[in-house]
């Protein structure tokens, strides 16, 4: 497999304990990867090492096959990079902001409007920044990570502080930028319902440590539907399910969940049919990104 990031064995410490340990990064090239933990987990500081702006105390990166070294700078020429806020100069137009970068970067100004127009700014290209919506800075951010058309991208809480139509306009963005471009993206973010909308790799960390890595068909797998039951009385409903040997619990007054049943959706009703229930509903729950990751993660949160 081609890979557009690996690590080995990362490590970066901080007083306190804080900082990343043992990270082994793998990410196929041309998958959009989600990174993903809470704020203070270590996902700045890992993109800081990967982008050589902060030096690991052990680990090695390799990036698209070149390994990163901070005396040299092979390994980062093809990767685009928004690290936080764009730094962006808001009484020029984003037209002057990319001719700017250009300049400095030695690359053609012919990037401008093909950049511009990945990120659905060439209307806007004439404008202020300092006119700019929050959103549209943040894509023009984007652009300026595109300049050059690396093939890796390493994205940093891209929808930080965005409206609702702005998160939507980053999320269409980001795929197509991978399906119809063909960027690998590393797409850090808090943000778990957005991630699983636009990832297809994960990385899960917590408190500085890997606690998952892979496609997301892989963490699905781990999480089977459960079935859900509404039930006019889920008490003895209950006692009816764990006699027949189901993993049954109470979500809420009037709802059981049957995690992995091993009878059929409905043999499950006809038993509680047979003991005298009136079931109202019968369905599959299928768990969230956000569960799961609360589910892997459960016993980092009861040591703190």
């Amino acid at each position: 497999m081609d890979w557009a990031i690996r690590s080995h064995q990362l490590n970066r410490r901080f007083d306190g304990g804080k900082g990343v340990h043992g990270l082994d990064l793998e990410v196929p090239a041309g998958q959009v990867y989600g990174f993903l933990g809470r704020n203070g987990a270590g996902k700045t500081t890992t993109i800081r090492l990967l982008l050589g702006l902060l030096r690991a105390d052990e680990g090695t990166v390799t990036l698209l096959g070149k390994p990163l070294d901070w005396r040299r700078r092979e390994a980062l020429a093809q990767v685009g990079a928004m690290v936080e806020a764009p730094s962006l100069y808001a009484h020029l137009s984003g037209h002057q902001n990319l001719a700017i970068a250009c300049r400095l970067r030695g690359l053609p100004y012919t990037e401008i409007e093909r950049t511009l127009q990945q990120v659905e700014l060439s209307d806007d290209a004439q404008r202020r920044v300092g006119t700019y919506s929050l959103g549209m800075r943040q894509r023009l951010g984007v652009a300026l990570a595109l300049l050059g058309q690396p093939p890796l991208l390493i994205l940093d809480e891209p929808t930080n502080g965005l409206d609702p139509s702005g998160v939507i306009a980053m999320r269409d963005l980001l795929r197509r930028l991978s399906s119809e471009h063909g960027f690998t993206i590393f797409l850090c973010s808090h943000l778990l319902s957005e991630v699983e909308q636009v990832a297809t790799q994960l990385g899960m960390l917590e408190a500085g440590r890997l606690r998952f890595q892979g496609s997301i068909e892989t963490l699905r797998a781990q999480f089977p539907d459960a079935l859900r039951v509404r039930v006019d009385d889920t008490v003895t409903a209950l006692a009816v399910m764990r006699g027949a040997g189901q993993q049954a619990q109470l979500i809420d007054e009037g709802c059981l969940e049957i995690a992995a049943p091993s009878l059929p959706d409905h043999a499950i009703n006809r038993l509680l049919v047979e003991a005298g229930h009136a079931v109202s509903a019968v369905g599959r729950h299928r768990h969230s990104l956000e569960d799961m990751f609360l589910s892997l993660t459960a016993d980092t949160q009861e040591a703190a």
